[in-house]
């Protein structure tokens, strides 16, 4: 008998995609653990339907903190099983249909062969709709894998390594990492505007935790420009073998999942109310009509009232800016192509 499966996802206000991702890891997955991060919309209502859903309740410090997120799923999913397979997913990420095979299952769990050890998948980027992903050649957004399944062996721990970015699955199961070929489509560029406006975010939450200097300011730009690379895309159809066992279970994966206003657009204003709007200026985040969303959202948020939020960057930080672009497109390319070569997994 195979160990268990397990799936960890952190959610904040997933109610976009979170049916589609529990109805579709459901079929294969024999317990769920989901994180509420800080959620308002239905997200938490919807986990109520999936009876392999177990949900672990909101503390203070997750929407800040990636690593105790992480942290408080690993423990978790220990506590049902302390040598499970465990599937490191965000809720944006829906592995292949081919999971679902009984065979596929089998080889997985060969691939990984022991506790302690890890695999590597096909990172697929679905590009501005569901049914195109990225496949240029050397491309920022083609071609990747992820480290996000672990054959647990109840002796690794999480240490910490920072709130925000480091490696799902924990280091210590990294040095035994396996390529395995189950695709795991990743949603998250499938609904373009809501993921910019998410990147924007990402920004914010980055500036707040300092420092707020020019230099820090090219840190952060950079590191989300790559959310916007364009330069060189070039999309294929997905193979219908990627979905279509979920559709025969009634599961529709076609459909678009884009939402133009998200949450994220009245947090954004809340914290660009915070502070002036000269001092958020170095930011890459001022190419979305935010007035027009504060008035949108005054009628019902007082603190949006006396405000204005037009485009506050003198033409020389537009400038910057362009270049920012530039430069994160060459320079991710080349990096890329230097990771790939002495990290092939």
């Amino acid at each position: 008998m195979r160990p268990p499966f397990i799936v960890t996802t952190p959610i904040r206000n997933e109610a976009w995609i979170l049916e589609k991702f529990l109805g579709t890891t459901s079929l294969w997955a024999d317990h769920i653990l989901i994180l509420d991060s800080g959620c308002n919309d239905q997200s938490l209502e919807i986990c109520q339907r999936f009876p392999k859903v177990k949900v672990l309740p909101f503390q203070s410090h997750y929407p800040t903190s990636e690593y105790h997120r992480r942290h408080d799923l690993f423990y978790a999913a220990r506590e049902i099983h302390s040598q499970a397979i465990v599937f490191t997913l965000d809720a944006d990420e829906i592995l292949s249909a081919e999971i679902l095979d009984q065979s596929t299952q089998n080889q997985l769990v060969d691939t990984l062969h022991a506790p302690g050890s890890s695999l590597s998948l096909p990172w697929i980027m679905l590009w501005k709709n569901a049914l195109e992903y990225r496949t240029e050649p050397n491309g920022v957004w083609s071609d990747r894998r992820k480290r996000c399944v672990y054959w647990d062996d109840a002796k690794a721990d999480y240490p910490f390594e920072g709130f925000l970015h480091f490696p799902p699955v924990p280091r210590q199961f990294h040095d035994r990492t396996t390529p395995f070929n189950l695709p795991l489509l990743h949603y998250q560029f499938s609904a373009w505007k809501r993921t910019q406006i998410k990147q924007i975010h990402w920004r914010i939450l980055e500036w707040e935790k300092g420092p707020q200097s020019l230099l820090n300011s090219i840190r952060i730009n950079l590191l989300y420009a790559i959310a916007r690379e364009t330069w060189d895309e070039q999309t294929s159809p997905i193979p219908q073998k990627w979905i279509l066992n979920y559709e025969h279970h009634g599961l529709i994966l076609s459909n678009s999942f884009d939402d133009s206003f998200p949450w994220f657009i009245e947090e954004i204003l809340l914290h660009l109310a915070k502070y002036k709007k000269e001092s958020l200026s170095l930011l890459d985040i001022w190419d979305l009509p935010w007035e027009i969303y504060r008035q949108k959202l005054a009628p019902s948020n007082p603190l949006l009232h006396p405000l204005n939020f037009q485009d506050p960057r003198s033409n020389l930080q537009k400038t910057y800016h362009h270049l920012i672009h530039l430069c994160s497109y060459f320079g991710s390319t080349l990096a890329l192509r230097i990771y790939r070569f002495y990290s092939p997994l």
